[in-house]
C-alpha cells in the first residue's frame, strides 16, 4: 500500500505542483494534505488512508503540468545516520518489497540549490546501495540518461532531501518522466539563434511517441511558426527538413533563410491565417497567456493546422489560478468541437515562467 507522492518540480512553483496535487486526489476522492516550502523544488503529497497501486496510474506524469518527474511512497521519510544509511533504507524495502518489485534504481536529490549540493553523494552512494541490495537479492540496474527501461518495469527512487533525510519510494516507468529525474538533457545546437529551440525540441519528445515524431515531422509536412524571431523554433522544423512560414516583424536568422525552406513574413502573428492548412504551428510569443490560448483554438477550430504547440507566460501571481482557468476553457472548447484530439500541458525543464502546450489528433 501506498501512503502519498512525491513530485518534483521547477524551483519557485513547489504552490503550483501542490496545488495541483491537492486537486487531483480531491478527483479521486482521496484525502490528504500536500507539505513543502519554497524553493525545495519538490513537494510531497500524505494520504490519510494508504492507497493500493492504482496511484500510479491516477499521478502520472503525463497528466500533470508541474510535476517534472513523480514516484509513490510506501514508507514515511526515514532519518538514517551518517554511519550507516544503507541499512535503514534496506530495512524499510523490506517491509513492502514483496508487493512492489523493482528493476532499476535512481538514487536522487531535488534540482535544488541544496538539493544540487547533494548530486556528488547521490552519486558515490549508488553503488554501495546497488551492492547491498544486489546482495540482499534484489537484481537492479542504474537509471541513467544511457539507459531505456522498459515501460512496465519499476524503479526504485532514494531521494535526499539531506545527508540524513530520505524518502524511499517506486515508480512504474510506464507513468513516469522517460528522463532520471524529469531532466531532458538536450545538447544546444551550436548553430541554432537562441536557446529557445531546446523547449520545442523537448516538447516534441515529451508529447509524441517516436512514430509520432516520424511521420508528423517529415520533410512532406509543413509548419507555421508565429512570433519566430530570431528563429529557435523554426530552427527544429528546418533540421528535420520540414518547409516553415516564420512569422514575425522581428528579424530572422541568416543562416536559416538560406536553407531555402523558410518564408519569412512581417506580419501581425494574431491576425495571420495560411492559404491553406498546414500540419505544425507553433507560438512562443510573450503575450498574456489567455490571449495565446484564444488565438490556438482559432486554429484549431478552423482547422488551420493539424497539431499545435505553444507556451503560455505566466504572471507572478495566481499562475494555478491561470492555468487552471485556461485549462477548463481548453477543455471546454475543445469538446465544443467535437473532433479526435489529445491536449497535453507540462512545464518543462526547458521552460521558465510559462507552460507548454499541445494538441493533436488522437492516435
Amino acid at each position: 500500500m501506498l501512503r502519498g507522492v512525491l513530485a518534483t518540480c521547477r524551483p519557485g512553483f513547489e504552490k503550483e505542483c501542490a496545488s495541483e496535487l491537492s486537486e487531483r486526489a480531491t478527483q479521486l476522492g482521496l484525502s490528504g494534505y500536500p507539505q513543502t516550502k519554497p524553493d525545495a523544488g519538490f513537494c510531497v503529497y500524505h494520504f490519510n488512508e494508504p492507497v493500493g497501486e492504482s496511484c500510479f496510474e491516477s499521478f502520472q506524469w503525463k497528466s500533470l503540468i508541474f510535476a517534472r518527474s513523480i514516484f509513490c511512497l510506501p514508507t514515511p521519510m526515514l532519518e538514517v545516520p551518517e554511519t550507516d544509511r544503507v541499512t535503514p533504507i534496506l530495512s524499510a524495502l523490506k517491509e513492502w518489497h514483496k508487493g512492489l518489485r523493482f528493476n532499476t534504481l535512481l538514487v536522487e536529490s531535488s534540482d535544488s540549490d541544496s538539493g544540487r549540493e547533494l548530486s556528488a553523494f547521490c552519486r558515490s552512494f549508488s553503488k554501495p546501495l546497488r551492492a547491498a541490495l544486489l546482495k540482499a537479492g534484489n537484481k537492479v540496474e542504474f537509471w541513467d540518461e544511457s539507459s531505456s527501461p522498459e515501460p512496465q518495469t519499476r524503479c526504485l527512487h532514494v531521494f535526499f532531501l539531506d545527508y540524513s533525510r530520505v524518502y524511499v519510494g517506486v515508480s512504474l516507468h510506464r507513468y513516469n518522466s522517460p528522463w532520471p529525474r524529469g531532466i531532458a538533457r538536450l545538447r544546444f545546437p551550436s548553430d541554432s539563434p537562441s536557446r529557445s529551440t531546446l523547449k520545442l525540441e523537448e516538447a516534441f519528445l515529451s508529447f509524441m511517441n517516436e512514430d509520432e515524431r516520424a511521420s508528423s515531422l517529415s520533410p512532406a509536412r509543413r509548419a507555421v511558426d508565429l512570433g519566430a524571431s530570431p528563429g529557435g523554433w523554426t530552427y527544429q522544423f528546418v533540421k528535420r527538413g520540414v518547409r516553415t512560414m516564420a512569422v514575425d516583424n522581428g528579424p530572422m536568422d541568416e543562416r536559416l533563410l538560406e536553407s531555402g525552406l523558410v518564408e519569412h513574413l512581417r506580419v501581425d502573428g494574431f491576425k495571420f491565417v495560411p492559404a491553406r492548412p498546414v500540419d505544425w504551428m507553433v507560438c512562443d510569443m510573450v503575450e498574456q497567456p489567455k490571449r495565446v490560448a484564444e488565438l490556438a483554438m482559432n486554429w484549431w477550430q478552423n482547422q488551420s493546422a493539424r497539431r499545435l504547440i505553444f507556451n503560455l507566460k505566466l504572471p507572478m501571481k495566481k499562475r494555478w489560478v491561470e492555468v487552471s482557468e485556461i485549462r477548463l476553457a481548453l477543455d471546454e472548447q475543445l469538446k465544443k468541437i467535437n473532433r479526435p484530439h489529445k491536449l497535453m500541458m507540462k512545464q518543462l525543464y526547458h521552460d521558465r515562467e510559462e507552460i507548454t502546450v499541445y494538441i493533436g489528433p488522437h492516435s
